[in-house]
């Protein structure tokens, strides 16, 4: 999630759905937009969100060269 900030320096959050190398969709109350990056850096000052859900592969200890869903 990123806060991005109109004109009028007002907040508005927004989830990154999609990010392209020209280009980010954006969605802000449930309408999904299409900006450049070069919009997206002018309203965003750098404040985001991360969020994140652990997977659900199994616990256990890894090593190199491992492959299977817990590495």
């Amino acid at each position: 999630m990123l806060s991005l900030s109109d004109a009028e320096g007002h907040e508005h959050p927004v989830v990154i759905a999609a990010l392209g190398t020209d280009s980010a969709e954006v969605v802000a109350r449930g309408k999904s937009l299409q900006l450049s990056i070069a919009e997206l850096g002018f309203y965003w000052y750098g404040d985001h969100l991360l969020l994140w859900r652990p997977g659900d592969a199994p616990t256990g200890k890894i090593a190199p060269g491992m492959n299977d869903p817990s590495v």
